[in-house]
This record gives structure tokens, C-alpha cells and sequence, in this order.
């Protein structure tokens, strides 16, 4: 990974969690803020990383990548209306 590219996904997670940094958990590496992991449970391979840049790097691709797609094709979305017996029509077969 390029250092440029590492800068702005530093960033990138900083300004989202302003107090995030990294910890070190069994020799591997995670971003955490106010003692929170910054990654969502639901990414659990991703929540600790070998090297200091992966686990930017892990946190700028949950945040800022996958959740904007989810949270977009989520919206795009809309609730079924509920379905009545009235709507379907009965054909008797004997």
C-alpha cells in the first residue's frame, strides 16, 4: 500500500472517530474508539489485522466503503405492502 493512500484512509477513519487508535490484542492489530472496535461485529475477520496499515485499512473499507453500498441498496428498497386474501383469486381444481 502506497503511504499516500494510507494517509487518506487514516484520515478518513479520524474524521469519522475522532479518537480512534490503534491496540494491540494478541500480537495483532485493531482499531478501536473510546474502547469501541470501530469495525462492525458483522466483519469479524477484518477486526484485527497483522500490521498497523491493515487495520486502517480494514476500518476505512467497513466504514466507508461496504456500509455506504449497504446502506444505499437498503434505501432503494421499499417495505411490501401487506398482502390480503382479497388480492389472489381462487381457482377450484377437482
Amino acid at each position: 500500500m502506497k503511504e499516500l493512500e494510507y494517509q487518506i484512509m487514516k484520515e478518513a477513519v479520524l474524521k469519522k472517530y475522532p479518537n480512534a487508535k490503534v491496540n494491540m490484542i494478541g500480537g495483532k492489530f485493531t482499531i478501536t474508539s473510546n474502547g469501541i472496535n470501530v469495525i462492525s461485529s458483522d466483519y469479524g475477520n477484518l477486526i484485527l489485522n497483522d500490521s498497523i496499515k491493515n487495520a486502517w485499512k480494514s476500518a476505512y473499507i467497513t466504514n466507508y466503503i461496504w456500509n455506504k453500498n449497504i446502506s444505499r441498496n437498503v434505501k432503494g428498497i421499499s417495505k411490501p405492502k401487506e398482502i390480503e386474501i382479497t388480492d389472489f383469486e381462487y381457482n377450484t381444481i377437482y
